[in-house]
């Protein structure tokens, strides 16, 4: 039980924070453009592995987003795609659903 409770618990904070690092990309002040552009970037490459393997992991914290944070992670998102042509498919058509949750 305590085994099945601390992967749940692992596999919804590897979402949560993967979200997060979208948020925290449009919270940075301008002048810190390097750190914004690391932000997405390790963003990017957490939701094509979690898509990959666990995608509804992601869609599960995204439905989860209190109310404010979703105009963010939508700008996130759409940045991202933009940033990283090189992402899979399903993680394209992610980030293209969660930008149009604004």
């Amino acid at each position: 039980m305590c085994q099945r409770c601390l992967c749940t618990c692992v596999n919804h904070v590897s979402s949560l924070y993967t979200l997060h690092k979208l948020i925290v990309s449009t919270l940075r002040d301008p002048s810190h453009a390097l750190k914004v552009d690391k932000d997405r970037r390790q963003a990017a490459v957490l939701i094509d592995a979690l898509t990959d393997k666990f995608p509804d992991w992601l869609t599960t914290a995204a439905n989860d987003l209190e109310e404010s944070a979703r105009p963010r992670v939508a700008m996130a998102a759409t940045r991202v795609l933009s940033l990283a042509p090189s992402l899979s498919e399903r993680t394209r058509d992610f980030l293209t659903d969660l930008g149009a949750r604004a």
